[in-house]
């Protein structure tokens, strides 16, 4: 007998998959024989729909991520060079590119990284505010000798 979701092999007493956990109690018979009979294609599926995990566009989305993440860091050291905000897109990029299995960590770092390039530029901001401000009170007060 053989679960009709994973196409693992089951004994006759199993009222639950080990595998993957799906009720497999009242199955019938006759199902099962179908099951034996294309075990190779059920588990070929399961392996096929496995191995792209790590393939596709989420692969590309995580070293897009992390190369738009570093490059916006080295943008946002750079006064008024980090204001264009290259960070925005490597923090999309790295998001979708977490689904990756593989480049899961290129992803992550590449997040780190646009987070760091979005507290930079946020610091820039702040200090540009302060100098506006500080400047036009300054130009207020005319001491007279």
């Amino acid at each position: 007998m053989f679960c009709q979701f994973c196409g693992k092999e089951l004994n006759f007493s199993d009222k639950v998959c080990s595998n993957c956990g799906a009720q497999v109690e009242g199955v019938m018979e006759e199902n099962n024989t179908y099951h034996v009979e294309n075990n190779n294609r059920v588990e070929s599926h399961f392996q096929n729909e496995n191995a792209n995990n790590g393939k596709g566009p989420f692969k590309v989305f995580a070293i897009i991520g992390l190369a738009l993440g570093i490059f916006s860091f080295v943008l946002s050291t750079i006064p008024f060079a980090g204001l264009c905000c290259f960070w925005i897109p490597g923090m999309v990029f790295s998001i979708l590119g977490i689904k990756s299995k593989d480049n899961r960590g290129k992803a992550i770092t590449g997040l780190v990284f646009s987070c760091v390039a979005l507290l930079i530029t946020a610091l820039y901001i702040v200090l540009i505010v302060i100098g506006v401000l500080g400047a036009n009170l300054d130009s207020n007060n005319i001491i007279f000798d």
